[in-house]
């Protein structure tokens, strides 16, 4: 069968014309393709696809396999006078597109793509959100677009008899759910065989219109949008065109299965064709387009550091660098990145120059700046508390009352160390039940966990702003429960309780709890550099390369002590078999990731696929990775109770080591601040 271009494709080639030599090639490393199936669970795209077909009880769903009877059974559902198709196969030449919806009523064509992203409309219109000042639309709904845009085209050049309108369904954020439940209407079920995972949605019997109550989505005409898409010059790139102009072009060459000359650019930086251990079975398309534009080998490409490499680039940088005719991190000059300092601490462009070329290290292995964070240490309250929470934004809610993408809350870890550098795993909390929200529960438990005694007045630390922000997410859905008179009885003592711990805005006023929650990722990244991290701050980037670099950490560590007896008291180690966990092991010349020395959290995922979830940049599961994908699973997924358990104790373990990992790391910050002093 020829290929055709499709509307993914076609997307994926407006980021890079190039990755059409790749894509569907399985001897090719592809990460995105390998989280498709995760992101859409944690995204929620499958129950809204299943939620929307809801609406249209009398639509018929097109279920053949191959993409040529797809193609035939549309075209015969619509000579139809009025009809309702549901992932129906739109084919133009060597174009094609399945449509969610199509909703045919004489000669009127209505295109509906359905998306989980959320839209919230109390903030105006798409007109109003969607367009910018200068009227060009927004890119972070522009992909989106592009899909209705692309399927408009197909149905206009293969239908032209038919009047053509677009439109957008999405959850809107405005809108509350008015039954219990909702979410669990819609279970995800799979099957493997040949090697692909197939799934599919089970609409729990019963289901109408009605009983789903509010539907909580909302469907926009995007006519307008479209035809600006459509009628504006479209910049990729390898160049511009027009909208149908590029896709006749790309159609070609992908059906023809001719190579497309790469052009190397800002862009790199985002290929998922990328792999560094490329061999025979996952060849390296990055690796391939770079040595046909450069002709550089893949040692050369390692070596030489790709432009693309360079840490956290404002806007416009890497394309600025680019035209002016750099390829490599190491042809840059001083001069190309501009010198800022900050009586903050380290900026940008400082950690840039660090990572390029180690400026500020003077011969050390690493940059600490001491000075600050003995200052830092003065202000923290003994016992110290280190928290981390796990959680999930489920696009269909809970319960009544609540709406699209609420957060909820269902685990955290806490690690305490006192004045003498005791430390010991104090206290968690988990809920996976199904179904059930349990952010109240969680909230109480927490405020237990840090307000029990000789703790009510002690420095909390988190890494990264999202415990300050799943708290005040939950402050909001808490005032909603009291405009509806459904709060719990405790709801002023919680939310006095989330005022205390966080930084929160009230229009333009910042106001600061008594024990706002202090936030390591910003010491990390303001007065700690390590080589290996090429300035990046995570914590699972950090945690390897402070372990590697601290000798006390080393000689702490490196024996059986957490969780055995009379060692680091602990809530989930050792692991069954073990007498304690020895955290610091040696790999080679440095030491191993402490996160691979846990079992995997997904029993039928390869490990580097999991390690990828935490790089995900998709708003609703960037925060939590594989944990909020996790809890996803056992929410909506086919689980068997074994399972569920091993996930569950893997999730413990997971959240543990995270605040286990803070303290690891205030600990050799500590030592180093206070060492001979």
């Amino acid at each position: 069968m020829r290929r055709r271009l499709s509307k993914s494709n076609f997307k994926l080639a407006l980021e890079c014309p190039a990755k059409l030599n790749y894509v569907g090639n399985p001897d090719y490393a592809d990460t995105k393709n390998s989280n498709e199936f995760l992101k859409a669970l944690a995204e929620g795209g499958f129950q809204v696809g299943e939620l929307a077909k809801i609406l249209y009880q009398d639509g018929i769903e097109v279920v053949e396999v191959d993409q040529d009877d797809q193609i035939a059974r549309t075209h015969d559902l619509l000579q139809q006078e009025s009809v309702t198709i549901f992932e129906g196969t739109i084919q133009f030449g060597d174009w094609v597109a399945r449509v969610d919806v199509i909703n045919k009523l004489g000669s009127t064509v209505d295109l509906i793509e359905v998306k989980s992203k959320s839209f919230d409309s109390r903030k105006g219109p798409p007109e109003k959100q969607w367009l910018g000042r200068s009227g060009q639309i927004e890119r972070k709904v522009l992909p989106y677009l592009h899909d209705v845009a692309f399927q408009t085209m197909i149905m206009r050049a293969a239908y032209p008899q038919y009047t053509v309108r677009p439109f957008l369904m999405m959850p809107d954020k405005a809108e509350y759910a008015t039954v219990d439940g909702l979410n669990q209407l819609f279970k995800i079920c799979t099957y493997t065989k040949n090697g692909s995972c197939h799934t599919w949605v089970a609409k729990e019997l019963g289901t109408t219109a009605e009983s789903i109550g509010n539907p909580v989505l909302k469907t926009f005409a995007v006519d307008t949008f479209v035809q600006q898409i459509l009628d504006t010059p479209l910049t990729h790139p390898c160049g511009e065109g027009k909208f149908e102009e590029i896709a006749k072009q790309w159609a070609c060459q992908y059906a023809a299965g001719s190579r497309i000359k790469p052009t190397i650019g800002p862009h790199c930086g985002r290929c998922e064709f990328r792999n560094e251990q490329a061999d025979e079975q996952q060849r390296s398309g990055f690796h391939e387009c770079w040595r046909e534009s450069v002709d550089a080998t893949p040692q050369e490409i390692t070596r030489n550091r790709p432009l693309t490499d360079l840490y956290w680039p404002v806007r416009g940088q890497l394309a600025g660098l680019f035209s002016a005719g750099h390829i490599w991190l190491s042809d840059l000059k001083p001069s190309d990145i501009a010198f800022t300092k900050s009586s903050d601490g380290l900026t940008r462009s400082q950690r840039q120059r660090m990572q390029v070329w180690g400026d500020e290290l003077n011969g050390h292995p690493f940059f600490f700046d001491r000075a600050r964070w003995m200052v830092a240490m003065r202000g923290f309250r003994y016992p110290l508390s280190f928290i981390d929470f796990e959680g999930a934004r489920p696009v269909l809610p809970f319960n009544r009352g609540k709406r699209p993408y609420d957060q909820v809350a269902f685990q955290f870890s806490h690690h305490i160390m006192e004045e003498d550098g005791s430390v010991r795993h104090a206290n968690q909390f988990i809920d996976l039940a199904i179904g059930a929200d349990p952010s109240i529960s969680f909230l109480r438990a927490l405020r237990e966990s840090l307000m029990a005694p000789n703790l009510e007045n002690s420095s909390v630390f988190m890494w990264s702003p999202y415990e300050n922000t799943v708290l005040i997410d939950l402050r909001s859905v808490l005032l909603d429960l009291k405009k509806m008179g459904t709060e719990p009885p405790d709801c002023d003592e919680l939310i006095s309780f989330i005022d205390n711990l966080t930084t929160r805005k009230e229009g333009n006023t910042k106001i600061y709890g008594k024990r706002a929650l202090v936030d390591l990722y910003k010491f990390a990244d303001k007065l700690f550099f390590h080589p290996s991290t090429d300035g990046r701050s995570s914590i699972k980037v950090l945690l390897t390369a402070v372990m590697g670099s601290s000798n006390w950490l080393r000689s702490r560590y490196s024996e059986p002590i957490y969780g055995a007896i009379g060692g680091i008291p602990s809530l989930n180690f050792p692991i069954a078999g073990q007498t304690g966990m020895t955290w610091w092991q040696a790999d080679g010349s440095g030491v191993k990731d402490p996160y691979h020395l846990l079992p995997a959290l997904f029993s039928d995922l390869p490990r580097e696929i999991e390690d990828t979830l935490e790089t995900i940049d998709h708003e609703v599961i960037r925060e939590g990775g594989a944990a909020t994908i996790a809890y996803a699973r056992l929410q909506f997924g086919d689980v068997s109770p074994e399972n569920r358990e091993a996930v569950k104790s893997a999730l413990l373990r997971y959240c543990e080591l995270d605040t286990l990992a803070m303290v690891m790391i205030f600990e050799a910050w500590r030592e180093w601040a206070t060492a001979d002093s």
